[in-house]
């Protein structure tokens, strides 16, 4: 696990992500590691994005395989939104461009569901989970078959740790 995570601090990333299950994850992993060569796209807004300062482009439907190529990340690390596709668009295209692919899950329910684009599924090449009760959870729903599973921790926890209000 510490490997692989290690190999993505130190490589150019490419963070996509809708909801805010996957969106603090991800942003608190930029910001644990002090990632200096990346950058992060969203299809939606919120007002926590500033707890991490960290600028959040707004994603509107660009050419998706323009955006990869012309950024050139060396892997894709998205969430795992439920009621929106951006991650798996990203994701398929990432992997027809021979881009590393992560997805993060940050819970414990819906696995293969959320994978599902166009009535196909989509699976990234590695899956980062929260701990060994998701792994478990990903394996019984063979997810462990199309992607290699990654166990690490909650990266939003680790910034929790860390973190205080901007106002009291």
């Amino acid at each position: 696990m510490d490997l692989e995570i290690n190999y993505l601090k130190n490589k150019r990333g490419l963070f996509v992500f809708s909801d805010p299950g996957g969106a603090k994850p991800l942003l608190a992993f930029i910001k644990n590691h002090g990632l200096k060569d990346f950058k992060v796209i969203s299809d939606r807004k919120y007002d926590f994005f500033l707890d991490f300062g960290i600028n959040v482009i707004n994603f509107k439907n660009e050419n998706i395989e323009k955006i990869i190529k012309d950024f050139n990340p060396d892997y894709i690390l998205s969430g795992t939104s439920y009621t929106s596709k951006i991650e798996l668009r990203f994701i398929n295209q990432a992997k027809k461009l021979n881009v590393d692919t992560y997805s993060y899950i940050d819970h414990y329910t819906n696995y293969k569901e959320r994978f599902i684009l166009d009535n196909q599924y989509v699976f990234p090449k590695n899956i980062i989970l929260i701990d060994k009760i998701a792994e478990e959870i990903a394996i019984k729903t063979k997810l462990s078959a199309h992607s290699n599973l990654i166990v690490s921790n909650n990266f939003y926890h680790d910034f929790l740790r860390n973190w205080t209000p901007k106002t009291l």
